[in-house]
C-alpha cells in the first residue's frame, strides 16, 4: 500500500540521455572489404557534397587484411601498390601504399587545374591486421596537408595557394576503392576492414581528431559525412551527418562483428569524455551548442510545463530529472555537454526551490558510466569510477526517491568529489587541467 502511494505520487520523468559522461562509442560491426570487387558509392552532383576549397578533414578507423603490392614508388593514380580508403575523382584521395614491402598512408589533392597534386606520405609505417584510426586534413590558411594516425600528427607538407581547390560537385565518390575512372569503373580496391567514416568541410585540429575518434559524434555543421558502418546487413549505408547522403554498398562485401574501439581502449587509458557534443569552444559551432541546450534543458523545462500545473493543483507530485556527473563536476573535452548538463542541475535546484513548498519533491539523477549498448562493460570506463549495471542504476534511484534526496548518484564516488571540489575550487580546477594533460598524452603514449 505505501509504495502504490509512493509510485502514485511520483511521476517518472526520467529522460534517457543521448550520452553519458566518460563513455566510448559502440560498434557492434564493421564492413569488410575483399580487395577485389567491394566499394561504397556516394550519389555525385549533391551540394552537401561541396567542401570548402580552402579545408577539409578525411577520417575513418581501418584494418588491413591483404596489402597491395610492393612497388618501388607511388606511381599515378592506378598504380598497382596503392589500395584507395576514399577517392573523389579529379580532386581528393587518401590510399595506403605499399613502397618496397613497407606499408604508408598517403593523401594528396588538385590544387589547381595545371594538374598541380600535392601530397603527404606518412612518417610511420603501419601494419597489417592492426586497427588504426587516419585522418587526412587540408589548411589553405597556412597551405600544409597533414597526416594523423591514432590521433597524432604524423606528418605534413606545405603546398602554395592555388585556384582550384575542392569546388566540384559532380565529381563521384568512392569509399574503398579508386573511382578515378568514374563511378562504375573502380579500380585499386582496399581489403580489409573500416569502421566510423566521417568527412568534415573544415580542418579538425589535432586536439579535436584526438579526443572525438573514439566517440559518438552529434551533427555539426561542418560534418558533411558520417558513416558508421554498425549497419550488420545489407547494402545500405546511413548518413549520421543529418545531411541524408545515404551511400551503396556494392560487390561482395562482408559485414562483422568487430569494433575497433575496445583494442584502442585496452592500449591507452584514455576515456572519450565530451562524447555529448563537439569542441571545447572554438570547435563547437553554434547550433552544436544550441542542439545540446534543447536537448539537456529544454526537454526538461517542457516536461515541467506540461505537468506542474496537475501535480500542484492537488498538492504532490515528483519529477526526477536526467542529468550526469559532468553536470556535477565536467566532461573533458566537451564544452556544450559540460554548460548543458550543469544548466540541467541547476534547474533541477530551481524547481526544488521554487515548487518544493507545494508538494513537489524533485531529484536529479547524475551518472558516469553504465552498462548499456552505447557503452558495454567490455570497453572499460577509462578515467570514470567503473561501469555500472542499470540494475543498480534502477535500484539507487527507487532508494533515493524513497528517501526524497535531491542528487541521485548511481556512482558512490561522485559525491566525495563535488565535496572536495566546494571544499577548494582552486584545487579541483588544478587537478581537472592535471587529468585533462594525462588524458590528452595518454593516446600518444
Amino acid at each position: 500500500m505505501l509504495m502504490d502511494h509512493f509510485w502514485r505520487k511520483f511521476l517518472f520523468l526520467l529522460f534517457i540521455p543521448m550520452y553519458l559522461f566518460g563513455q566510448s562509442s559502440t560498434y557492434d560491426t564493421t564492413l569488410d572489404f575483399n580487395g577485389s570487387d567491394s566499394y561504397i558509392t556516394i550519389p555525385s552532383g549533391i551540394n552537401d557534397l561541396s567542401f570548402s576549397s580552402d579545408k577539409f578533414t578525411l577520417e575513418a578507423w581501418i584494418k588491413i587484411e591483404n596489402a597491395p603490392p610492393s612497388g618501388s614508388s607511388s606511381g599515378n593514380n592506378t598504380a598497382p601498390n596503392r589500395d584507395y580508403i576514399f577517392s573523389k575523382k579529379n580532386d581528393w584521395s587518401l590510399y595506403v601504399l605499399n613502397i618496397n614491402g613497407s606499408l604508408y598512408l598517403e593523401g594528396r589533392f588538385r590544387r589547381d587545374h595545371h594538374g598541380n597534386w600535392p601530397d603527404v606520405r606518412s612518417s610511420s609505417t603501419i601494419s597489417a591486421d592492426t586497427w588504426y584510426h587516419v585522418a587526412f586534413t587540408n589548411s589553405k590558411s597556412d597551405g600544409r596537408i597533414r597526416i594523423y594516425i591514432n590521433g597524432n600528427l604524423d606528418n605534413s607538407e606545405n603546398w602554395t595557394s592555388g585556384g582550384y581547390g575542392l569546388t566540384s560537385t559532380t565529381n563521384p565518390i568512392g569509399i574503398g576503392a579508386s573511382v578515378w575512372n568514374g563511378i562504375d569503373n573502380p579500380s585499386n580496391f582496399f581489403d580489409g576492414e573500416m569502421s566510423d567514416i566521417r568527412f568534415w568541410d573544415s580542418e579538425r585540429t589535432q586536439s579535436a581528431i584526438n579526443f572525438y575518434k573514439n566517440s559518438t559524434l552529434n551533427t555539426n555543421s561542418t560534418l558533411k559525412l558520417y558513416y558508421k558502418l554498425n549497419e550488420g546487413s545489407g547494402s545500405t549505408i546511413n548518413d549520421l551527418s543529418g545531411n541524408s547522403i545515404t551511400g551503396t554498398a556494392r560487390g561482395s562485401y562482408q559485414w562483422k562483428s568487430n569494433s575497433p574501439f575496445g583494442t584502442i581502449d585496452q592500449e591507452n587509458s584514455s576515456s572519450n569524455a565530451g562524447a555529448g557534443g563537439e569542441g571545447v569552444l572554438t570547435d563547437a559551432t553554434n547550433d552544436v551548442w544550441q542542439k545540446q541546450w534543447d536537448l539537456h534543458v529544454m526537454s526538461h523545462v517542457y516536461a515541467a510545463r506540461a505537468v506542474l500545473p496537475s501535480m500542484i493543483e492537488r498538492g504532490e507530485g515528483y519529477l526526477l530529472n536526467t542529468a550526469s556527473a559532468a553536470g556535477l563536476l565536467a566532461a573533458l573535452g566537451s564544452g556544450p555537454y559540460s554548460v548543458t548538463k550543469a544548466a540541467a542541475v541547476k534547474l533541477a535546484e530551481f524547481l526544488s526551490i521554487t515548487h518544493g513548498d507545494e508538494g513537489i519533491k524533485v531529484s536529479v539523477l547524475c551518472p558516469q558510466g553504465v552498462n548499456t549498448a552505447m557503452a558495454p562493460r567490455s570497453l572499460g570506463d577509462g578515467q570514470t569510477d567503473g561501469i555500472i549495471e542499470p540494475e543498480q542504476l534502477a535500484q539507487t534511484v527507487v532508494e533515493t526517491l524513497r528517501e526524497e534526496r535531491f542528487y541521485v548518484l548511481p556512482h558512490p564516488e561522485v559525491e566525495e568529489y563535488v565535496r572536495r571540489k566546494g571544499d577548494n575550487v582552486d584545487r579541483w580546477l588544478h587537478g581537472m587541467r592535471r587529468l585533462r594533460r594525462a588524458t590528452l598524452e595518454g593516446d600518444s603514449a
